[in-house]
């Protein structure tokens, strides 16, 4: 199976190839990897890209099973521009597209990381809180605890974050990018019939922000 990863949710440019048909042995799989730092203009950049990495990974649009793409919360142009080129390479391609969380692939990550570290298979008990800039004074945020209270990402202000480092004493993340060879796999896990439970629809805490100009 080949997917293809694309995230612009939160900032800057990722691209990434999960592919077995480039793997010597077809029961594994290659990683190849993109990451274009840019403030702007990632509807210009995404789609060429995207093209690199099929490229350098000698395969083609047409080898494609499957498109996983971030889905929020983030930006909210970024947010937009990734869903909306998922879904038109998708279709064009005849293929599905599934989308994931940013906070649940950086939480989802970093409690692998830390159960392999310590070659243990249940979930760790330090708490772990994600957290991605608004870039208006507070957060949006994710624990450990709230996915396992089914409670869905929220806004955090500074003081409930350092309240939260205060009397929880867990693991705080900030500034994370979604990784996308995570999210990669964890598509490549899912049955055909769970693909319904990934829309790429997007996840907005907060309405975009619109500053309506007064006219003279």
């Amino acid at each position: 199976m080949n997917i293809l990863a694309i995230d612009v949710a939160v900032r800057d440019i990722q691209v990434g190839l999960l592919a077995t048909d480039t793997a010597q042995d077809r029961q594994e799989s290659d990683f190849f990897y993109a990451h274009i730092e840019t403030e702007r203009g990632q509807a210009e950049q995404l789609v060429p890209a995207m093209a690199d990495i099929l490229g350098h990974a000698g395969l083609s649009p047409k080898s494609l099973n499957l498109i996983a793409v971030t889905r929020g919360p983030g930006s909210f142009t970024g947010v937009r521009i990734g869903l909306a080129t998922a879904r038109s390479f998708a279709m064009a391609l005849d293929i599905e597209a599934v989308g994931f969380s940013t906070l649940e692939l950086i939480l989802g990550a970093e409690q692998q990381a830390t159960q392999s570290k310590h070659h243990v298979a249940a979930a760790i008990s330090e708490p772990i809180l994600a957290l991605i800039d608004t870039k208006r004074g507070d957060y949006y945020g994710l624990s450990s605890d709230m996915v396992l209270n089914q409670q869905n990402a929220r806004i955090f202000t500074p003081e409930e974050v350092e309240d939260w480092r205060n009397k929880i004493s867990g693991k705080i993340i900030c500034a994370a990018l979604p990784p996308l060879e995570h999210m990669a796999r964890l598509a490549a896990s899912l049955k055909t019939t769970d693909h319904r439970h990934y829309p790429p629809t997007p996840i907005y805490i907060r309405e975009a922000e619109i500053h309506q100009k007064t006219l003279p």
